[in-house]
């Protein structure tokens, strides 16, 4: 199957931990999150990209110069459970 354009979903939330089962299950590998927070009354948008999806399993990643995070989730008994953030940042 070829996909023609930049993503097929784009969510948003400001709580990557607690992103609701029905947007989890909904995802494809490919789609955006986007990661809304306020510092110093600024809002800041940062880009998620679901990196790997499975029945059981999916992985949504930051990337930027120097700086990423992963955010893993796992199907456990039918249900999408947070299981960690993986960071790694630049010496």
């Amino acid at each position: 199957m070829v996909r023609y354009g930049l993503c097929n979903k784009a969510v948003y939330t400001d709580d990557m931990e607690h992103i609701p089962a029905d947007v989890l299950e909904a995802l494809e590998c490919g789609d955006v999150v986007i990661k809304e927070t306020t510092e110093d009354g600024k809002l800041l948008r940062h880009l998620y990209h679901v990196t790997h999806k499975q029945a059981t399993g999916i992985c949504i990643s930051y990337n930027t110069t120097g700086y990423s995070d992963t955010y893993s989730y796992d199907k456990v008994d039918g249900v999408w459970t947070f299981n960690s953030k993986d960071v790694w940042q630049a010496q």
